[in-house]
């Protein structure tokens, strides 16, 4: 895939924005707890039909693995990214997730319950998109207090390959992009035992990407279970330094709500869309899409250069992306809009700056001027001595 084998090399240009300590390098083993997402618990006999209607991904009731998904605008974009927590089975969960309806609903073993993670600046607005279309289903939907339970996400290294079924002590290989349900859904470890005291499900977006576990209030990884031995605390700009490496966008900064398509941020790739599962809010014009075959736009990893540094005078393609936690460089200013344009006399626009940390970032790139990807007749415009520059406008309006 074009976004992990192809870097687009940047120049900037205007005035920029002055960024703060910048967090170290991601560890080779580590655990962040992820302070910037928030949970939403839906409870009740109707919960599995109903997300089966409103996300992309294909929910079957009575499942136990966890999974990443979106909900999607009645035109198919973007409302929210989110990983999907099954609690069937699990009564301690179970009763966390009802909360004060827990008189009102079924809570046995055979109760239907998930935990719905997303973008904490979202997370009232989602919750508001669900109830709106809750209608007549039986379902609870309410919004956890962020003391209530914490999102950590977990890595070793030596994880090359992400599964979509396996324990996080030894992962099976089930090819990355595969359809989760291609994977034995019977094996490895389950997201939701019932006498687990925390939930976990693999981070299948990119390869590497660990574990993501939803813990009791306060607890820590290790406090729960040897198989979370030996990771290193890190920071949250840690764990978005890691994601950014391998080109994963998260949360609605870098997939913009009511604007950005599932296939132009990667859902697709990622495993967030199932296109052999039936109707739901968006489904028409994403599967259209992907039969055509042609995604013109993807997000890709980014790393930003100095206009002075020598190596972008041979071959910049060749240089390995990489964060630099020294880097004092100038980067683009948060609130702008920032083009990517190929840096010479013609400035062929070549995408979108979404988002960056330090030297690192996603932009949203046309892949046949950014890459080697042929996806026309046309063919690709991209050369290897190519490298692209980043502007934007400055306070008073000039470029």
């Amino acid at each position: 895939e074009a976004r992990r084998t192809h870097t687009t090399n940047t120049t900037t240009t205007s005035s920029s924005s002055t960024h703060p300590t910048l967090p170290p390098p991601p560890p080779p083993s580590g655990a962040a707890h992820l302070a910037n997402r928030r949970l939403i618990a839906i409870h009740g006999q109707d919960a599995a039909k109903f997300l089966q209607g409103i996300i992309s991904n294909n929910v079957r009731a009575g499942d136990t693995k966890g999974f990443y998904a979106a909900f999607l605008t009645a035109q198919g974009r973007v409302l929210n990214d989110v990983f999907v927590y099954p609690l069937a089975g699990n009564k301690a969960w179970l009763a966390r997730a009802a909360g004060e309806a827990q008189a009102q609903l079924q809570t046995g073993a055979d109760a239907a319950g998930y935990l719905v993670e997303v973008d904490a600046a979202e997370a009232a607005s989602l919750l508001q998109h669900i109830r709106r279309h809750k209608l007549r289903a039986k379902i609870a939907v309410r919004l956890l207090e962020a003391d209530e339970a914490g999102v950590w996400s977990v890595w070793r290294e030596s994880e090359k390959w992400t599964p979509y079924a396996g324990s996080f002590e030894s992962a099976a290989a089930t090819p990355h992009g595969s359809s989760r349900h291609e994977a034995d859904r019977s094996s490895g470890s389950n997201s939701s035992d019932a006498d687990s005291p925390y939930l976990s499900l693999i981070d299948a977006r990119a390869p590497g990407m660990g574990h993501r576990l939803l813990l009791p209030r306060s607890t820590h990884p290790s406090a729960l279970s040897a198989a979370f031995s030996g990771l290193e605390d890190t920071s949250l700009g840690s764990y978005t330094v890691r994601r950014m490496l391998r080109g994963v966008a998260e949360g609605q900064a870098e997939m913009q709500r009511d604007a950005a398509f599932p296939l132009n941020s990667n859902l697709d790739a990622m495993g967030a869309v199932d296109f052999r599962k039936g109707c739901y809010i968006g489904q028409e014009l994403t599967i259209r899409t992907h039969h055509t075959g042609v995604v013109r736009k993807r997000l890709l990893p980014c790393r930003i250069y100095a206009l002075a540094d020598a190596r972008l005078a041979d071959r910049p393609a060749d240089i390995p992306l990489e964060y630099d936690a020294g880097y004092a460089g100038p980067t683009p200013p948060p609130d702008r809009d920032v083009a990517v344009l190929r840096n010479d006399r013609k400035a062929k626009n070549a995408g979108k700056w979404i988002r960056g940390l330090g030297n690192l970032g996603l932009a949203l790139c046309r892949l046949e001027v950014c890459t080697d990807l042929k996806l026309t007749g046309e063919g690709t415009m991209w050369r290897p001595e190519h490298n692209f520059r980043l502007e934007w406008k400055g306070e008073d309006g000039a470029a």
